[in-house]
């Protein structure tokens, strides 16, 4: 993406990312015990928790909810909800912990495979946030 010079080029990139995201995952969008650290770590006005997770190896690549309850009612509910056990356990991590993770990435509609939700395609390519719908952290 970086050394495309147009943007069919760059176009190009994405849906090549695309494909490989498709190969690697093979349908199959679960994962577990990857390893990255808390690079955001919050609330919601409901008192839901936001977290994202920077990937070791690579600390261009966001993986995480959404931030808000409305954006999270429209997307495959991803907040972490207050009071839940998954909660109890994040609310004891700080920002640069090194953490353990399971769940699920949200399928995306709109042909990038897995939703990503930066909202430049820039920076979906160069910073990507992908969405994250967490089932086990420690």
């Amino acid at each position: 993406y970086n050394q495309s010079t147009n943007e069919l080029q760059k176009s190009s990139a994405k849906r090549k990312r695309s494909n490989k995201l498709k190969e690697f995952f093979k349908g199959k969008v679960s994962i577990s015990n990857w390893v990255g650290r808390v690079s955001r770590l919050g609330t919601t006005s409901s008192g839901n928790a936001e977290l994202k997770i920077k990937l070791s190896g690579n600390q261009r690549i966001s993986i995480g909810t959404t931030n808000n309850e409305f954006t999270d009612a429209l997307q495959e509910t991803t907040l972490i909800p207050i009071g839940s056990k998954l909660f109890d356990k994040v609310s004891g991590f700080s920002t640069g912990d090194k953490i353990r993770f399971s769940g699920n990435f949200i399928v995306s509609d709109e042909g990038s495979y897995i939703n990503e939700q930066s909202i430049t395609e820039s920076g979906s390519m160069r910073n990507p946030e992908f969405l994250f719908h967490f089932s086990e952290i420690r």
